[in-house]
């Protein structure tokens, strides 16, 4: 392998932050909830939790294993090792990571639009209309979208150590923080505990072919495994990391917080009687209506969006980081450039 001195993380904390930043994103915090509406519930949630186990902590070792051993993300590594059109392979998983920013920083752009709306906004200025509104809107959105990529790209002109992993110490714990808060605030309306209730109950008839595909899908989709993200991470870990024990607390963290954001807007949703399985419009419509009903709804609203905004913008910081590694690596340029 090379000799070529390439960053890595200054310890496993910083490490273990970070890879839960990159699972951690709207995958568990929007879709999650309204998948385990869609599909059952509970029979979702224990197929997702065997997935996790049983597939998604082993992919995510073998990952970091390639990244570490290659040096190499996506751009070099399956030729390094021998693969077959490795090369190409490696061109094409990063084509896949430029197809996902094509939507990705739209969706925080409109997270940065409600933060926004609530923070400057009286509540009554908050209506069911405010998300047609919104998407109606061009220069809204472009604006919001490139404010979050500016973010974006000035914390990755700084690297790993002082960008990418310093981000993750503060922004991790900081929308854990915020999400117990939100929780406790839920669960104390009439009707919150009802709602959870119903969507833990276990019931076998959702237990389908459609039910099991779709949270193994979701179990790899919320890890952030699949060629690129993780394996450029593991590129970046020293010899010294315990790959088994990162990869469990990686995994239970997102599944943590996948489980903290059902505590959250299930009982919510509950609370109004909106239907669970809305999809996309479950947190851009449902929810800003959620806060506007009860006590405290403007700070409510605040902390939501913030926190969701913080840990959606940490998972592109670190999806951004496979195009600007790509470009080090693949083209020989320097960060800055990058």
């Amino acid at each position: 392998m090379s000799t070529k001195t390439r960053e890595s993380f200054s310890s496993t904390l910083g490490l273990i932050l970070t890879t839960v930043g990159v699972a951690v994103g709207l995958g568990n915090i929007w879709r999650f909830p309204y998948m385990m509406g869609n599909f059952g519930g509970s029979s979702f949630l224990m197929v997702y939790l065997i997935a996790v186990v049983m597939i998604g902590i082993p992919a995510l070792m073998t990952e970091w294993t390639l990244g570490r051993y290659t040096q190499r993300g996506p751009i070099g590594a399956y030729e390094r090792v021998g693969m077959k059109g490795g090369k190409w392979w490696g061109y094409l998983l990063l084509l896949a990571i430029v197809g996902g920013m094509s939507y990705y920083p739209v969706v925080i752009g409109w997270v940065l639009f409600f933060f926004l709306k609530f923070t400057l906004n009286d509540v009554s200025a908050i209506t069911s209309d405010s998300f047609s509104n919104l998407t109606g809107s061009f220069p809204t959105q472009f604006g919001c979208a490139f404010i979050s990529m500016f973010l974006v790209c000035a914390c990755l002109y700084f690297g790993v150590t002082k960008g990418i992993e310093r981000a993750s110490k503060w922004i991790t714990p900081i929308f854990f923080i915020l999400f117990v808060y939100l929780i406790y605030r839920i669960l104390s309306l009439d009707g919150a505990m009802q709602g959870l209730e119903n969507i833990f109950a276990v019931n076998w008839d959702k237990f389908t072919p459609g039910t099991i595909l779709a949270a193994m899908g979701q179990a790899l989709y919320s890890l952030g495994v699949g060629g690129t993200i993780m394996v450029i991470y593991g590129s970046y870990m020293k010899q010294s990391t315990n790959i088994p024990k990162a990869a469990m607390w990686t995994a239970s963290m997102d599944v943590t917080a996948a489980m903290m954001a059902t505590i959250l807007i299930i009982p919510a949703v509950a609370v109004i009687g909106a239907d669970m399985a809305s999809g996309p419009p479950l947190m851009f419509i449902t929810m800003p209506q959620v806060f506007v009903d009860i006590e405290g709804a403007r700070i409510l609203g605040i902390i939501f969006f913030f926190s969701i905004y913080i840990i959606a913008m940490l998972s592109m910081i670190n999806a951004v980081e496979v195009l600007v590694a790509a470009c080090i690596d693949g083209l020989s340029w320097g960060r800055s450039k990058s």
